[in-house]
């Protein structure tokens, strides 16, 4: 090697792990290390592993390789013997940090890199999975467990949402944060607790653009946080390759539902105007927007979707439409095909019967009340259901009231070219 010295053994210092899993502790312990003989143990395993980071020989690898595992089986079996549960020393004494072709099913800083304080600096790619590619591949379980796990997981969230929270959960209380992802979050309901909890450390927003990665054809940002709380927030674009800030954003203009896509208008003072002088529609009128289901219930709903040949009878069935049957003030039903989940339906319909059988959570209750549906993308038709006689398709957002004349006031302003203004530019 023409007497050039190799790198040393850097296989403790990089980990492939599910980074979303922890393990299962024990409650009544606050690290790894609580016991005497645990603590005697991982100052060994350290000693081990840092013989090991600077062996040149195979034969001294090996050996240092083998005394690890020894240590990791000892560490969970005085576990065990602490209350911990067998599983979860059993996973722990497993994981081997020298096969580089192997994935960890779960991440802990301090069993896999001695950490308990956190991390300096988080850079992230995080993948660009929504629920709907999470239902696809077989990734029910995960989703429940995020769910369950974690805050900032509501509605329809994707996964990167997941990943920004955990890596909140990760930096030390003076780190940063640095994440590339969709910039769908900044305003899509999904995004709300993120960005109600986020908006305090946020530092700047750079709009990367659709260009940044070939195979991917979304619109990307890059996000730093910082963990100091700031008064404002920078603003950047790249263009022909360059970066550069357009503006600095007061947080106090920021409010629920917290949209931060606002930034990138180049009418931001007249809509940081009309947002100051109003206030929101859905409080004023004493209504709510929100999903009409669950991705999961979209799928159930396909299960029980006719294609309707003969006269509609709204005593036995209920009309289903989505976002590409959806019109100002009324549906395309009838007259325009619903492409659902890549089948296609003229008249799609569900029997009641089935519906509230299949069905008896809030997609139920939703569907049974007068209603505006509206597209949930960017274009805001807002079809009127005063009948309620139709269900709400995958992707709709709706607003429910039993005052009719309020849900025709309420469709007359969100079908009007000056909410189309505000939401787009």
């Amino acid at each position: 090697n023409f007497g050039i010295r190799p790198l040393p053994n850097l296989e403790t210092k990089f980990v492939t792990a599910n980074t979303l899993i922890d393990i299962k502790d024990n409650s009544n312990q606050t690290s790894l290390y609580e016991t005497d003989k645990i603590k005697r143990l991982e100052a060994e395993l350290k000693r081990v592993r840092s013989k090991l980071f600077s062996a040149r020989t195979t034969d001294t690898k090996y050996k240092y390789r083998q005394e690890d595992e020894r240590l990791r089986n000892e560490i969970a079996d005085e576990l065990k013997q602490t209350g911990w549960p067998n599983d979860t020393a059993d996973k722990l004494a497993s994981w081997d940090p020298y096969d580089q072709n192997a994935s960890s099913s779960f991440f802990n800083s301090e069993w896999m890199f001695d950490v308990t304080s956190g991390f300096d600096i988080i850079i992230g790619n995080p993948p660009y999975v929504d629920s709907e590619g999470m239902v696809n591949t077989g990734q029910e379980w995960l989703r429940e467990y995020l769910s369950q796990n974690y805050k900032y997981t509501k509605g329809n969230w994707d996964l990167y949402i997941a990943f920004f929270e955990r890596g909140f959960d990760l930096a030390t209380d003076k780190g940063s944060l640095t994440y590339i992802t969709p910039d769908k979050w900044l305003a899509k309901p999904f995004g709300k607790e993120l960005r109600k909890g986020s908006l305090k450390n946020l530092y700047k927003i750079l709009r990367s653009g659709r260009d940044v990665f070939e195979s991917v054809g979304v619109d990307s940002i890059v996000t730093l946080f910082i963990n100091k709380p700031t008064q404002h927030f920078d603003f950047l674009d790249k263009k022909d390759g360059l970066i550069s800030k357009v503006s600095s954003i007061n947080k106090d203009i920021i409010e629920s539902p917290f949209q931060l896509d606002i930034v990138f208008s180049k009418y931001l003072k007249l809509l940081i105007d009309v947002t100051d002088r109003f206030s929101p529609m859905t409080e004023e009128l004493e209504v709510k927007c929100e999903n009409a289901c669950a991705t999961s219930d979209c799928y159930i709903l396909k299960d029980i979707l006719l294609d309707f040949d003969g006269d509609y009878d709204s005593s036995n069935y209920y009309k289903v439409i989505n976002t590409g049957t959806i019109d100002s003030y009324h549906s395309r039903w009838g007259r325009k095909e619903m492409t659902y989940l890549k089948d296609k339906y003229l008249n799609p319909v569900v029997l009641k019967t089935d519906f509230h059988q299949t069905f008896q959570n809030s997609y139920a209750k939703k569907t049974v009340d007068p209603k505006i549906i509206i597209k949930g993308l960017t274009l805001l038709d807002a079809s009127l259901d005063l009948e309620a006689d139709i269900i709400p398709g995958k992707s709709t957002l709706i607003i429910r009231s039993n005052n009719v004349d309020k849900l025709i006031l309420i469709s007359s302003i969100v079908n009007s070219k000056f909410a189309q203004f505000y939401i787009t530019e």
